[in-house]
């Protein structure tokens, strides 16, 4: 299903799962597409028929290519908040899940919003837009026994780039399910976008909003890409949330531990 937005032009594809009154839109990361987070959700969720989950396609990514290169990150957040009026007809409130950069959004989302907001949870979210200022871990150097096989497949240096606990069968859900985002995506997009519309233009606001939504936020001590401390240092601003701090993990969490992050989505789902 396509979206557009009257205001950019913009079109963002979106994808819908079950008729559901619970409404709960998926935001994935930088560079893939809804299929990088559809899986471990789908898992989650299991045979609930109380649930409508909605996964989108940001700009540039997927199957959302018709885009404008002067988009930023202040514009993607109005353009999902409009998504969110269509997708809620006439309901109060949308749940959001963000993973990544995806996380970065909807703390926009929330510091512009909440009201029209359910509950949220961050997987592995960017605080800072600008990689400069990020309180990151070293990253961790793998065993060559344990990557060198991984090192032979097509995607295998992507994967290790992203990973906490690299393995075949992380691989394969990598692969199968991250790679295939970023091979899809709109390249000359995303390269403009990454120079001059990733940072919110005032991020410092969106930082300082208190958020009263209820939330959970997942965090991976291993993740070298977003880091973890940061986010935790703004906890006062998000009184009503719980956090969960993994311990052996990498970025993509929900590849490399995937039946925990399983499990805590389907407690979001009953929270």
């Amino acid at each position: 299903m396509k979206f557009v937005d009257e205001e950019t032009k913009s079109q963002l594809f979106f994808e819908k799962h079950g008729d559901g009154r619970h409404k709960l839109m998926v935001i994935h990361g930088y560079g893939m597409d809804h299929r990088s987070m559809e899986w471990a959700v789908q898992m989650a969720l299991g045979d609930q028929d109380n649930v409508q989950i909605i996964y989108v396609d940001l700009p540039g990514m997927g199957k959302s290519t018709d885009v404008e290169l002067s988009l930023n990150a202040d514009k993607v957040v109005d353009i999902l908040l409009r998504l969110l009026d269509y997708i809620a007809d006439g309901d109060s409130t949308v749940d959001l899940l963000g993973f990544s950069y995806g996380g970065y959004l909807v703390q926009g989302m929330l510091s512009k919003a909440s009201e029209r907001i359910g509950q949220f949870m961050l997987l592995a979210p960017a605080y800072y837009g600008d990689f400069s200022q990020r309180s990151l871990p070293e990253q961790v150097n793998f065993d060559l026994e344990i990557t060198d096989p991984i090192h032979t497949q097509e995607y295998g240096d992507h994967y290790l780039q992203l990973t906490g606990i690299p393995s075949l069968n992380g691989y394969s859900k990598f692969a199968e399910n991250v790679q295939v985002g970023f091979n899809d995506a709109n390249n000359e997009y995303l390269d403009v976008y990454s120079k001059t519309g990733y940072v919110f233009k005032d991020e410092h606001r969106v930082h300082h909003t208190l958020v009263d939504n209820k939330g959970i936020i997942v965090l991976s001590m291993a993740d070298h890409i977003v880091g973890y401390k940061d986010i935790l240092s703004a906890a006062s601003n998000y009184p009503e949330t719980d956090y969960i701090l993994l311990r052996n993990a990498g970025h993509i969490i929900h590849v490399d531990v995937a039946d925990k992050v399983v499990q805590i989505i389907q407690s979001f789902f009953n929270y």
